[in-house]
């Protein structure tokens, strides 16, 4: 799971994709916490593997994406701990 954004490089004045957050660990949960966004368009690149020992082989699955807004002075929400999301 990575979050990208598009940044002019100042060498060439061309978009070119930003590294946000990233979580790189072979797992069926992945998160990725970011503070302060700036307003914008954010991409988000998910990959799966059959085998994390051998990531240049990928595969097709269906995946669940949540974003969300946290209020940081709350109890809030993190990768680590995660509120009460209801029914």
């Amino acid at each position: 799971l990575a979050v990208f954004r598009m940044d002019k490089d100042p060498e060439t004045e061309k978009d070119k994709p930003t590294l946000i957050a990233s979580d790189l660990t072979g797992v069926d949960n992945g998160c990725a916490e970011m503070m302060s966004l700036a307003p914008g368009i954010y991409y988000i690149v998910v990959r799966g593997t059959v085998r994390p020992e051998e990531p240049g082989k990928y595969t097709m699955n269906d995946y669940r994406l949540r974003v969300f807004t946290v209020d940081p002075s709350g109890p809030g929400y993190s990768c680590t701990k995660k509120p009460d999301m209801g029914p």
